[in-house]
């Protein structure tokens, strides 16, 4: 979008009348949000007009706003706003811009306001990198290719240290940041199913393909599948085997097929016409490097986990979804628990040296496989004040508690817990606050 002239200075006064007298905020400013509409108290369902978008993106093209001003308006002066709060109709056109995305940050530039002033913050659902927003840069690591869907709603192969945002292949809609543990695809030439034989060992396998075909198991296994559709309807089927071998009888159409150890069918896994290392997709492993955390990036005596996912298991699995580290033994993290005493609990954990964990946790119903997951955690280590809020309530309850910190905090891993177990699923926005966020922020936060 080209900007022919700055904004008309009557449009940067009203803006900042309406900073200074606390009309808008920053919460009003953070683009595509689906907490805008509980923040800016709209008075009409109609979309911001052409005019306010225009001139909201030559106001920052031109450098008459600033993400500064927005974050503290008592950087302005009250001789800034020329006499009394902007109009009514304004800031309503305004907020119903930003409500409708009718501005982004991609109209904005590099402006963007962090959530409640978040050192640390990534939302892959609306950006699809893993380097944007703010804290320290992330990497991907994983040995080999692996499957995904496209924003044009068809397959695709991300390359070796390739992360993988993967898109509904209805809607288009980006479900974000896609990471799954290491699974093999006992299928040979899976592009396009056709009868075999497989050796597996005693245990839970699940089938998957699309197509209107069938797909019927004989030998150490029984069970059968047929397809309900083509691409993108996937059909699946979950079965036990006993060690020995499978015979996997294809008639009809069957695209995409595979056979993995585990409960639930993980992304496609690409396979040739004979056994190799590409049958196997290697785990997703985002993180930054270990080159320390700065004391403005992280505080070991307070703070505030967030993340907001979907998994794609219809029981829980041992997973993680923020977790600021130093080793296995040092650490704070957000994530579930599959065994144990807190089973099936989502969790805010606490591991200083080799003391047992300082847990929140709340125990949950099977998580569904369509449902956004939105978790905070919060921690204040001077008043043992830990509380975890899910989906605007609180749900923690303390188990343990030590005075101890974790010490050498030095890295951000996403998507996994300190040992390593993944997410299953999609990653869409994840953030760390320096302070311990108060009950009403974190439900604010979680809604």
């Amino acid at each position: 979008m080209q900007t022919p002239s700055p904004a008309p200075i009557e449009y940067v006064s009203n803006l900042k009348r309406a900073l200074i007298y606390g009309q808008i905020n920053e919460k009003d400013f953070y683009p595509f949000s689906p907490m805008a509409s509980s923040r800016s108290f709209l008075s009409s369902t109609v979309k911001g007009t052409q005019t306010i978008i225009d001139q909201t993106y030559r106001a920052w093209a031109y450098g008459q706003m600033s993400s500064a001003i927005v974050q503290d308006p008592s950087l302005l002066s009250q001789n800034d706003s020329f006499g009394g709060p902007a109009p009514s109709d304004f800031v309503d056109d305004l907020r119903r811009s930003l409500l409708y995305g009718g501005l982004t940050y991609t109209d904005l530039g590099g402006f963007y306001i962090p959530p409640y002033q978040a050192t640390f913050w990534r939302n892959f659902t609306t950006f699809q990198t893993l380097n944007h927003g703010t804290g320290i840069p992330l990497t991907c690591t994983r040995s080999g290719s692996a499957s995904y869907i496209g924003s044009d709603g068809q397959m695709k192969i991300a390359q070796v240290n390739e992360p993988r945002f993967d898109f509904d292949p209805v809607t288009l809609e980006c479900k974000g940041l896609l990471c799954e543990v290491s699974r093999k695809n006992f299928v040979l030439n899976s592009s396009t199913g056709s009868t075999q034989t497989m050796a597996l060992v005693s245990g839970d396998y699940t089938l998957s393909f699309y197509g209107t075909g069938t797909v019927t198991l004989t030998g150490t296994a029984s069970g059968t599948s047929t397809g309900a559709g083509a691409f993108p309807t996937r059909s699946t089927l979950t079965f036990t085997a006993t060690t020995g071998n499978v015979i996997a009888t294809v008639s009809g159409t069957v695209q995409y097929m595979q056979i993995e150890s585990g409960t639930f069918a993980s992304s496609w896994i690409p396979t040739g016409s004979t056994v190799s290392a590409n049958d196997t997709r290697a785990q997703d492993r985002i993180e930054s490097s270990s080159v320390g955390l700065l004391p403005s990036v992280f505080n070991n005596n307070q703070g505030t986990l967030y993340a907001s996912f979907i998994q794609y298991q219809t029981t829980l699995q041992r997973a993680g979804f923020i977790n600021f580290r130093a080793n296995g033994q040092n650490f704070y993290c957000l994530q579930t628990q599959s065994s144990g005493l807190n089973s099936d609990n989502y969790e805010l954990n606490k591991r200083p040296g080799g003391v047992a964990l300082e847990t929140v946790c709340r125990n949950l119903t099977p998580a569904s496989p369509s449902t956004v997951y939105k978790l905070a955690g919060a921690y204040n280590n001077p008043t043992s004040d830990f509380r975890l809020f899910q989906n605007g309530s609180n749900v923690g309850t303390i188990i343990t508690q030590n005075t101890l910190l974790p010490s050498s905090i030095s890295r951000v891993q996403i998507g996994r817990t300190a040992d390593s177990a993944s997410v299953h699923g999609w990653l869409r926005e994840v953030s760390y606050m320096p302070t311990a966020l108060s009950d009403t922020d974190l439900a604010d936060l979680t809604t």
